[in-house]
């Protein structure tokens, strides 16, 4: 069997018989939010691989289950994720595009897909929605890891499930943290390093533990385009290229540098794609990527397409505090008692503005005139780009991670894992949105 990464979090396993696609994103180049691009760009796509036995997702965000691609796939082809209770926008966005063979896996529970195949999937261990994957061909095994991150008893539990052939784990969180927050330049820096720091030992501890074969950095390779922000990529999480140069001796030989289109052969090892590299991990090079006509001709396109919607101030106000109103029903928030979240949210040439603070934990929602210093979280986003949120057509992780947002917290240490679960949930909230818009 071979197993190709296609590029970022897509990984093709073929055989004779059998193909398997993970999280395929085989269309399009940037996810929703059109600052936040595939990079290497990938080879080839769609065009190519348009034909699969099976398929796994792992988790509902643009970059592992790709609205465009799904559009062009077979609907009858089987689809596996997991079974959990946070998965139902993955599984409302699935039956909206007409899949009829989706199939909810126990976590932790190897299901039989046929013959020869099976999948195991793990749940994240951090709440969120998202899942990593064991799949096991005849005598072969691949992990797909994914944006997942797992605590090391995991790890060691997974490691005693198979021999693992080949692991595509994550390295490099991805997020807008600190880029987008309101710390100075010192706190920034000083956090940034950390983060790479910590995201890097965490990957290291990971291959130590699950003990594959070869294992390849992936999924974190995204990278912002713009106007004098190529320096971002590299600020808080390493590239590829960079954690296989720092790993400990140990974990440095399992390691392998996979491009888009590269192979992997257990007899052959790496098949490269291409022995000459065109784009490569520096800043340099991502401001000639951003340089192309096309890549600015799309976000042009796209920040017109966020500005296209007909809403007045009145009703912008009502369909935010809706929106928040209904996020604030969800059960179990008093871990939050004291958490106090600053929406603050306008557009000056639509003359659209909206200022919340919410106090999550006693579910109590007050409208304000003007910002206040008294919150936990600030949060600090155009109003389009809200609505397009609660359209369901931007996930909050998409526009944190594109630095469609702007960010405070206080203390500058107080990161609170209950509050980001809270959050992102708000991703499946399902409300009337239309009466809110004019056509």
């Amino acid at each position: 069997m071979n197993v190709q990464l296609i590029g970022h979090a897509t990984v093709l396993l073929k055989d004779k018989n059998f193909s398997m696609i993970c999280d395929p994103w085989l269309k399009g180049d940037y996810v929703n939010n059109c600052t936040v691009w595939q990079y290497p760009p990938r080879e080839f796509g769609i065009e190519k691989i348009n034909k699969f036995k099976y398929m796994y997702i792992s988790h509902d965000h643009e970059d592992h289950c790709n609205a465009e691609t799904l559009k062009k796939i077979n609907k009858n082809t089987p689809i596996f994720i997991l079974k959990f209770k946070e998965n139902r926008n993955l599984i409302r966005r699935l039956k909206e595009m007409k899949f009829k063979n989706i199939t909810e896996v126990i976590a932790w529970k190897k299901h039989k897909i046929d013959k020869f195949t099976n999948i195991t999937i793990f749940p994240s261990d951090q709440g969120f929605v998202d899942s990593s994957a064991l799949i096991q061909y005849k005598d072969y095994a691949v992990y797909h890891g994914n944006d997942c991150i797992l605590k090391l008893d995991t790890i060691k539990k997974i490691s005693k499930l198979a021999n693992i052939d080949i692991a595509f784990m994550p390295y490099a969180g991805f997020s807008g943290f600190p880029s987008s927050y309101e710390f100075d330049k010192k706190t920034k820096k000083r956090l940034a390093e950390k983060k790479k720091k910590e995201g890097l030992k965490s990957f290291y501890d990971a291959v130590k533990y699950l003990k594959p074969k070869k294992a390849v950095p992936a999924a974190g390779d995204l990278i912002i385009v713009g106007k004098g922000k190529a320096w971002i990529n590299y600020f808080d999480r390493a590239s590829p290229i960079e954690a296989i140069k720092k790993a400990p001796l140990s974990v440095k030989q399992k390691l392998i540098d996979m491009r888009p289109g590269d192979i992997y052969s257990r007899d052959k090892g790496i098949i490269k794609f291409k022995k000459k590299l065109k784009w490569k991990y520096n800043t340099s090079s991502q401001e000639k990527f951003y340089a192309q006509s096309y890549v600015k001709k799309e976000v042009e396109r796209y920040n017109n397409w966020i500005l296209n919607l007909k809403i007045n101030n009145k009703n912008f106000n009502k369909l935010v505090l809706d929106f928040f109103t209904k996020a604030l029903k969800k059960k179990n928030l008093s871990n939050l008692i004291n958490y106090k979240l600053q929406i603050i949210s306008e557009n000056k040439i639509k003359n659209l503005k909206s200022i919340l603070l919410i106090d999550i934990g006693r579910k109590k929602i007050t409208e304000l005139e003007k910002p206040t210093q008294n919150y936990t979280k600030k949060i600090i986003i155009d109003a389009f780009v809200l609505c397009r949120i609660i359209r369901h057509e931007i996930l909050w992780g998409d526009a944190y991670c594109g630095l469609f947002m702007k960010l405070d917290r206080k203390p500058v240490n107080n990161y609170n894992l209950n509050f980001w679960r809270w959050f992102y949930g708000t991703d499946e909230l399902l409300i009337d949105y239309k009466k809110y818009f004019t056509k």
